[in-house]
């Protein structure tokens, strides 16, 4: 499977679909002025990635984006 790239701005418009290909496996690298800076993933990738567990994964119902 091929990593999608795709910058921040086209990612905004897109992200319901970047979100659903990430739960079905497919990662998408997130790039600034064409650098990556994010890559978004499921959750069940990132808890492996990580070794977190799902159910401890962090919640911030409170957090609003900054950019």
């Amino acid at each position: 499977m091929v990593a999608r790239s795709t910058s921040i701005a086209e990612a905004r418009e897109q992200l319901p679909t970047l979100v659903h290909q990430a739960e079905l496996g497919a990662p998408t690298t997130l790039t600034r002025r064409g650098k990556p800076v994010a890559v978004l993933v499921s959750t069940s990738a990132y808890a492996r990635l990580t070794g977190i567990r799902q159910r401890t994964l962090p919640f911030f119902p409170s957090a609003t984006m900054s950019e």
